[in-house]
């Protein structure tokens, strides 16, 4: 979207005619999209019913199929799946429905009020995470993301980052290398939340309700989510390639990829989309994504029953090992248990810590896995890891801090066999 300045001859127009008389813009669109309800639409303008407005219509797209053939559909999915052929999956049946349910969403995003966060997450670094999410955020808006790394326990800077997209109207927010528990409850009501509002940023009004239409990507090592956060989110999981896998040289680079087959990928994925009024609903449903359930994972889910060739599973699959899964990863718990017994259970900094890991192997191999992105252990790595950990019950293991003279001091505590801390 690009600001214009109004001469004040039409801006005086546009006050006599009055903005109630003027029609209302719900959101814009720089290609044809389906709606929730089934609708195509491929028409390049205004369409007064929803607000949206479609910059590019269907002539400059290929052929999107209204009533797909199997042999159409085939052809969509692998269409939609060719920038990311290279990759592979812990699971492998999870992994590639999970692609394409981004794929779908990155066209579908702005028909839809409210979409799942797209996160991208392995074991290891050098997998190609930031890469899925540039092929991503290609197919969504032609370009690439501008990555961003906040502080996740942070309920402020996550709104303030949020609100500030909104504000400028971006279509795709990608938060990076945002290794291990992501449990933030500003970000988990923002994904379910058709508008959104907040404080301008300096000032002490409110900027207004803004229709939240904001694709949202994040990727990093090791992730887990808090309860609240888990069912909002689709996991996409990436497995590494050989013991050599940071040196990986990717012959297809997925955004590249992308890029050059835009407008098909975009067809087809409207062609999948389209397929969902020959479906049968069932009685199940992604709760808070009602449109992307109606037209991606009922679509989807048909396919994978009737096209077993393409190795896939029903989407709802997906979210229910999100939900059923425990936040409190053995990762987590593992590095808290060695924390608490390094320290004897007394305060101490994030430079005693770093100290104490030099001496205890298996405290520092948990640091590092925890936070495998960071290829230093210095003090503010150390401190960055605890901030994330602070303030959340994981098992019977709680770290809290206070600051003293300036400084960060930490300390766990631990439930008792009476419930007693």
């Amino acid at each position: 979207m690009t600001s214009v300045a109004l001469s004040d001859s039409l801006l005086k127009q546009i006050i006599e005619v009055g903005p109630d008389r003027l029609p209302s813009l719900y959101g814009i669109s720089d290609h044809p999209l389906v709606l929730p309800d089934g609708t195509l639409l491929d028409e390049t303008g205004y369409d007064e019913p929803t607000g949206l407005f479609i910059l590019n219509g269907r002539s400059r797209f290929p052929p999107i199929h209204k009533n797909p053939t199997d042999a159409q559909l085939l052809n969509a999915v692998e269409m939609c799946m060719s920038p990311f052929s290279e990759y592979n999956f812990v699971d492998p049946a999870f992994g590639k429905t999970a692609v394409l349910v981004a794929v779908l969403l990155a066209v579908l995003r702005p028909g839809l009020a409210t979409a799942p966060l797209i996160a991208t997450t392995s074991k290891k670094t050098g997998v190609g995470k930031g890469y899925l999410n540039q092929g991503i955020s290609i197919i969504a808006t032609g370009k690439l993301p501008q990555f961003r790394n906040v502080e996740r326990s942070s309920a402020p800077e996550f709104r303030k980052v949020l609100f500030t997209e909104l504000l400028e109207r971006s279509p795709i927010i990608a938060f990076d290398n945002m290794d291990g528990l992501i449990d933030n409850e500003t970000l988990s009501s923002f994904l379910t939340s058709p508008v959104w509002t907040d404080r301008v940023l300096g000032m002490s009004k409110s900027g207004g309700l803004l229709r939240n239409d904001i694709l949202t990507t994040l990727n990093g090592v090791n992730l887990s989510l808090g309860k609240n956060l888990a069912r909002k989110v689709l996991m996409i999981e990436l497995q590494e390639v050989g013991s050599d896998h940071r040196f990986r040289v990717f012959e297809l680079l997925p955004h590249k990829k992308a890029k050059e087959n835009r407008a098909a990928i975009i067809s087809a994925a409207l062609t999948i989309a389209c397929h969902a009024v020959n479906c049968a609903t069932d009685n199940r449903t992604i709760g808070s994504f009602e449109g992307a359930n109606d037209i991606i994972r009922i679509p989807i889910s048909d396919i994978a029953k009737r096209l077993s060739s393409t190795g896939l599973v029903d989407p709802i699959g997906l979210f229910e090992k999100m939900v059923n899964q425990d936040v409190d990863t053995p990762v987590e718990i593992e590095l808290l248990e060695l924390i608490h017994i390094a320290t004897k259970g007394d305060e101490f900094t994030a430079n005693d810590l770093r100290l104490l890991s030099y001496q205890d192997g298996n405290l520092e191999r948990a640091i590092r896995e925890f936070c495998a992105s960071s290829p230093t252990m210095t003090t503010h790595s150390v401190a960055a890891i605890l901030t994330q950990l602070r303030g959340e019950w994981l098992g019977d293991l709680k770290l809290q801090s206070r600051k003293t003279g300036g400084t960060n001091r930490w300390h766990i505590d631990r439930i008792k066999n009476d419930g007693d801390v």
